[in-house]
């Protein structure tokens, strides 16, 4: 074997960093058994579908309204509105459009979703079956598929699930070169991952690389290995970085399309994010998702110092450890210390589940059989993680009235602390009953966890499914009736929806600035063409004269795409255009509907100054 083909065996003396061995636990690429063919894909395939999911984006959310935008036309978009950050995460957008482009939206929607929520699960697989057993490999994957959080994360129509499924396939790259992988490939595929991850959104690619050292210090890596993993990273970085460019520049975008991050990543380092923030009394006591890294930690922390006398700790737990750590370190130095409100919102919590991930297959490892030889072990380890989780999910309306009641107390809080310190304690006679009491604790946290409530379709939130429908068919209406070459804009109503058509479930509340804002369904098809760079107000049928003055700012005049929930709101906004001296010319009027969410009308009309003839 060539000096590029082997590691270098540090002289910590880590017998655990020793090269993945090539025997069996790489036949699982060639052969999968019956037991990884039902608990890595028909197990989590069956609970996301048949569960009470919600596979499509959130109505009232404006951002994931941006990228299906950008899904359905990205070179239109781009050329209409210029590079920002959005459009320029082009893994994320570029793998959105075209996948558009193959398949009908709705298909595609469902083929990202599942994509990268598979590109997670077979990369923790194969990250933890390069050192461990099947079942341990399973287990983290399992963790991971059924985690109410990852799927809130995968689910939302937002760059972090991308971003994390990228992540997780950096890491598996990593620990599997000298493997499956010859060391070069596998650094160099470890830092195109990473770079993906980083694209797709910049706190995906600093928890990325915090990952990476984690893995690479349990590793015990030597600094001449560290710094040849480091060349052949960014080797792979600068590839894919050259690859993006060079698509981005063909579709008449910036060569370097990341320069355009750089004022959005400076606004965040500079303190931006403190203007979104909300009193803690008001989301801390319901945020569950953050009682989870701490007791992993604590999990994970409690079997390593248990085997500091013993065998060599797991790299898993190690690692895992270290990635939470680190990532907490980082969201409090960039709250308190910088400035922001990263621990506030959900999908910045959400880079909290790869350490935990980690943690969990270390412990799957740590407490589970070795022996790929006792098929019926297997079985019932797969089979009782899937039961713990299903078993919150009968009842979450249920779980939701208990914990509003005894929010005052922090019951919840003791709850999940009492269920993992019982699970560890379980996991000494019982490792099997211990981590399906481990995953049973993780899924009630996510269940109750209040900011990710809505991807549970239950009770009065309905399905969201016709609304991401109703949007498709807005974003082909506007564009076969807009005349092409004016100026466009869309004017809305954000307050004259129906009381039954704002409920919390589809809208959304930001604090910005210490003001409140409730976006709505109206302000989610707005965004897809980029919310508040297309609207001319929010408030129809008011004008101020210089929303006049921007209707007919060019001689042609301008296209005006007016949202009405009532055929009257249309009329008084064209009457309204006339009081301000303006002409107007019906291009189309159609009605709209989402099935139980929402009844609009659409009304098209080109707008000019009402010049006196001569």
């Amino acid at each position: 074997m060539s000096r590029d083909e082997r590691l270098e065996i540090p002289s910590k003396g880590n017998a655990s960093y020793a090269s993945p061995k090539p025997g069996s636990p790489y036949q699982a690429i060639r052969s999968w058994s019956w037991f990884e063919g039902v608990f890595l894909i028909v197990v989590p395939l069956a609970y996301l579908l048949l569960g009470r999911f919600q596979l499509f984006p959130p109505p009232g959310w404006v951002d994931a309204g941006m990228y299906l935008g950008y899904f359905l036309d990205f070179p239109g978009k781009l050329a209409e509105f210029g590079p920002n950050y959005h459009v320029m995460r082009l893994p994320y957008t570029l793998t959105g459009f075209f996948v558009h482009r193959i398949f009908s939206p709705k298909i595609a929607n469902y083929v990202l979703v599942l994509g990268f929520h598979f590109l997670a699960l077979f990369s923790v697989y194969y990250a933890v079956r390069a050192r461990h057993s099947r079942v341990a490999a399973v287990s983290a994957a399992l963790f991971l598929a059924l985690n109410p959080l990852w799927i809130a994360t995968v689910t939302r129509g937002y760059v972090d699930g991308p971003g994390m499924a990228f992540l997780f396939a950096s890491l598996a790259c990593l620990v599997n070169r000298g493997g499956i992988l010859s060391v070069r490939a596998g650094t160099v595929l470890a830092g195109v991952m990473a770079a993906l991850s980083a694209f797709c959104n910049a706190i995906a690619g600093i928890i990325t690389i915090l990952a990476i050292l984690s893995w690479l210090y349990a590793e015990g890596i030597s600094w001449r290995e560290l710094w040849r993993t480091a060349r052949h990273g960014l080797a792979g970085a600068a590839i894919v970085t050259g690859v993006l460019c060079l698509t981005s520049w063909s579709l008449k975008g910036p060569f370097f399309f990341f320069y355009v991050n750089i004022h959005f990543g400076s606004q965040a380092l500079s303190g931006f994010g403190m203007n979104y923030l909300v009193p803690r009394g008001e989301w801390l006591p319901s945020a569950y998702r953050l009682a989870l890294p701490i007791a992993f930690l604590c999990a994970g922390l409690s079997v390593l110092l248990a085997k500091r006398r013993g065998a060599s700790p797991s790299l898993l737990l190690t690692a895992g450890c270290a990635t939470i750590v680190l990532t907490v370190l980082w969201f409090l130095l960039w709250d308190f210390g910088i400035g922001s409100s990263t621990l506030q919102f959900a999908h910045y919590g959400s880079y909290l589940i790869p350490g935990q991930c980690l943690v969990f297959g270390g412990l799957a490892a740590a407490l589970l059989s070795k022996d790929d030889t006792q098929p019926e072990l297997s079985w019932a380890g797969g089979a009782g993680l899937a039961a713990a989780a299903i078993l919150v999910l009968l009842g979450p309306e249920q779980l939701w009235a208990f914990e509003a009641k005894w929010r005052w107390a922090y019951l919840l809080w003791f709850v999940i602390a009492l269920l993992f310190g019982g699970a560890m304690m379980l996991a000494r006679r019982q490792p099997g009953v211990g981590l399906a009491v481990l995953m049973f604790a993780t899924v009630l946290a996510g269940t109750a966890n209040a900011d990710t409530r809505r991807i549970f379709r239950v009770g009065p939130n309905p399905d969201y499914k016709p609304f991401y429908e109703l949007m498709v068919r807005l974003n082909w209406i506007v564009d076969s009736t807009r005349a092409g070459g004016r100026p466009f804009y869309l004017w809305y109503c954000r307050e004259c929806l129906p009381a039954d058509q704002r409920d919390d479930w589809r809208v959304v509340e930001l604090r910005y600035m210490g003001k409140t804002l409730r976006t709505n369904m109206l302000d989610s098809m707005v965004s897809l063409w980029l919310w508040d760079r297309a609207w001319l107000n929010y408030t129809m049928p008011s004008l101020s004269a210089e929303q006049v003055r921007q209707l007919t700012v060019a001689p042609e005049g301008s296209t005006l795409v007016m949202l009405c929930p009532e055929e009257m709101a249309c009329n008084d906004a064209t009457a309204a255009l006339h009081h301000a001296g303006l002409t107007t010319r019906e291009r189309a009027r159609i009605p709209l509907a989402a099935r139980g969410l929402l009844d609009l009308n659409v009304l098209v009309v080109e707008v000019k100054a009402n010049r006196p003839s001569s």
